[in-house]
């Protein structure tokens, strides 16, 4: 007779007799029947397994008594087996390890870390537990069947990494040697050593950062966020995620709405903060997501507490000025919105802070239309749906081209671009081209950037097919730096003053060949005086530069004499 039951010894005070009672408190078959359906289960939610949904699938499974697969769950839970995330009830299961001559790797599944189990069943002594108890509690003890299932694999001699593992002093190097939130925990979950060496760590981090912030008082802080429902978001967030040995001067606090008179009293009374002003004007985009701002003052020191309207803190974080800041940090945990780009150190503006600029006299969309900045992305659109991205759009304009339009050749393939290009420019206007290898200044078609329907200001053309001004930055220049403007005057007085053109020339850091055109026209003899690169000329209404022409063949002969003069 075979029995998979594990006994232990206690002695009970209430037996009239005094003897020693055996008691049933663990099964094999529970035991692996609980880590197979947390494995089975945990990825039902983000968070783990929920404890009703496992112990029903349990009891149907087992056929025992929910008391008995708690007491299971709860010494699982004791020897680190399984876990919870949240600390709210739903489970985990701490991946086992399997060491091969090279290194660890996760045991693959479920089903062969039952077969590791069956591979180490009781011995047939073990049917009259009640004669050798002794033996069973030791040698197939509960302890001792799941450390064999977890390193079944396991060769008798380990080697050099199975060593490093071990090795808590070398585990605290590389934890000391590991600035990211997301590596600090992946190395904790690999091993119950690496977790018991790098939960501290993570701890420690947290205290870093905010005890200088709040007198060193992180537990009384961690209660006091607990029960007013608070979390942390800012710099503070942004430095426990990437690991940045920064020392900062400021703690930003959310709370629900109606749980601020706690933590108010925590940050007066216990840390001997002063308020600078209650309602203070809080930061413009989250002006119609609060309830109230305060900030508390102490030397240097500052801590703002935000309290969030009746639909919640959730509210206040998607109206953050920026993806970074989309970062709130629990007591004992964080969340950030974004984190890859975060990660990356890619920030991107939030449409709240956008819609909630002032408009005035000092409107930085206002300066940012007028700007005359032109500028590019350093890399095409990734996204397979984006109509920028070349994957999917072999008519992708690369601007500026390498080479530059030079000669007629070049000249005609860079107009089929403009024509080719997808999605479609919406307006073009006629210039005139010098380019460096060319007799004769060329009509060309110079576009409205991508987007831009009525020209408002000259910055809007893309000159960038014909002129590279982007220089050796590559990413944004003003406009304005390599063009002038020239006025015209003639006999005729109804045509006096009428229209003025507009020179582009090419960046001055860039390594052009000189324009043999202009230099025969301005009969230039010094090499330090020829124009490099190419000219593109632009006409327009004096004054008005907004209000942009088409150049024709009967400016040439203008536009010479200005070269000329």
């Amino acid at each position: 007779m075979y029995s998979d039951r594990f006994y232990a010894t206690t002695e009970t005070e209430e037996a009239p007799c005094g003897a020693t009672h055996i008691h049933c408190l663990f099964g094999a078959t529970e035991l692996l029947a609980i880590m197979s359906s947390v494995r089975t289960l945990q990825g039902t939610t983000p968070y783990g397994a929920p404890l009703e949904t496992l112990l029903g699938h349990l009891v149907a499974l087992t056929h025992t008594t929910p008391s008995e697969l708690l007491s299971n769950i709860t010494w699982l839970l004791k020897e680190a087996y399984l876990f919870s995330p949240l600390d709210d009830g739903r489970l985990v299961a701490t991946p086992p390890l399997a060491c091969t001559e090279q290194r660890f790797l996760v045991a693959p599944s479920i089903d062969s870390l039952q077969f590791h189990l069956n591979c180490h069943e009781l011995p047939d002594s073990a049917a009259n537990v009640t004669d050798n108890y002794p033996q069973i509690i030791g040698e197939n003890s509960p302890q001792s069947v799941i450390d064999r299932a977890f390193t079944a694999t396991r060769p008798n001699s380990l080697d050099m990494s199975s060593t490093f593992f071990l090795n808590r002093s070398l585990l605290q190097m590389v934890y000391n040697h590991l600035p990211l939130l997301t590596d600090l925990l992946a190395l904790r979950a690999t091993s119950l050593n690496c977790r018991q060496v790098g939960t501290p760590i993570v701890t420690q981090r947290f205290d870093r950062i905010v005890g200088p912030l709040i007198c060193q008082k992180v537990d009384e802080l961690r209660h006091v966020m607990h029960v007013s429902r608070a979390v942390i978001t800012g710099s503070c967030a942004l430095d426990m995620l990437t690991g940045e040995p920064t020392v900062r001067t400021n703690i930003n606090f959310i709370v629900p709405y109606g749980c601020s008179t706690g933590l108010y009293a925590f940050i007066l009374e216990t840390l001997k903060y002063h308020c600078v002003t209650t309602n203070r004007r809080a930061h413009v985009s989250f002006e119609s997501t609060i309830h109230t701002f305060a900030r508390f003052q102490q030397a240097y020191n500052t801590i703002t507490v935000t309290e969030a309207t009746p639909q919640g803190i959730f509210k206040v974080l998607m109206a953050s000025p920026t993806t970074a800041d989309m970062i709130i940090m629990t007591a004992g945990g964080l969340a950030a919105f974004y984190p890859k780009w975060t990660l990356a150190g890619i920030t991107l503006t939030n449409h709240t802070f956008i819609r909630c600029l002032p408009v005035g006299r000092y409107s930085l969309v206002s300066y940012a239309m007028h700007s005359q900045t032109m500028w590019r992305l350093s890399e095409h659109c990734g996204n397979p749906a984006c109509v920028y991205n070349p994957l999917n759009n072999a008519q992708t304009a690369h601007l500026p081209p390498n080479p530059m339009p030079a000669d007629r050749w070049s000249i005609c393939i860079q107009e089929a671009r403009i024509a080719n290009n997808f999605p479609p420019y919406r307006g073009k206007i006629r210039g005139l081209l010098y380019a460096t290898s060319t007799s004769t200044p060329h009509l060309v078609n110079v576009p409205l950037r991508d987007g831009v329907t009525e020209l408002t200001n000259l910055s809007q053309l893309q000159i960038l097919h014909w002129v590279d001004q982007l220089g050796p930055d590559r990413h944004v220049l003003s406009s304005g730096r390599f063009r002038k403007t020239y006025h015209t005057y003639t006999d005729d007085p109804d045509t006096l003053n009428m229209y003025s053109y507009t020179f582009h020339r090419e960046h001055s850091a860039m390594y052009l060949p000189p324009n043999a055109m202009i230099r025969e026209l301005a009969d230039i003899t010094s090499n330090k005086d020829d124009v490099m690169g190419n000219v593109l000329v632009v006409k327009h209404l004096r004054g008005r530069k907004h209000i942009v022409v088409d150049c024709s063949a009967e400016d040439i002969q203008c536009v010479n004499s200005i070269i000329i003069r």
